[in-house]
């Protein structure tokens, strides 16, 4: 049980704490959640974006961009649309069911 606790001091002490900070700063965004949550349901060109946010291309491709930067989307080109889903969706949908967990608590 003690080898237990320092190992767990052991991983606490590993983490990168600026990309910690990086990916919970990238949810800070209300519209970037909103894109998690889009994204949860199916794929979305950043064009879809534009219209369900009602942003610029550019503020759009902005937050598509740190959001696969910090590992929770990835893009792939299709001719000369850009598609975006989750990296990890089972996870993501997770982590989005504990925040709101934790929210009402």
């Amino acid at each position: 049980m003690v080898k237990e606790e320092y190992k767990d001091k052991d991983d606490l002490q590993s983490i990168d704490v600026e990309k910690v900070t990086e990916f919970f700063k990238a949810l800070t965004e209300p519209r970037r959640i909103l894109i998690l949550e889009e994204l949860q349901k199916e794929e979305h060109c950043i064009c879809d974006f534009v219209k369900i946010l009602g942003l610029s291309q550019p503020a759009v491709s902005h937050h598509i961009s740190l959001l696969s930067r910090v590992g929770l989307i990835k893009t792939r080109r299709e001719g000369k649309k850009v598609i975006c889903s989750l990296r990890d969706k089972k996870n993501i949908n997770r982590l989005l069911q504990i925040a709101k967990k934790l929210i009402k608590s």
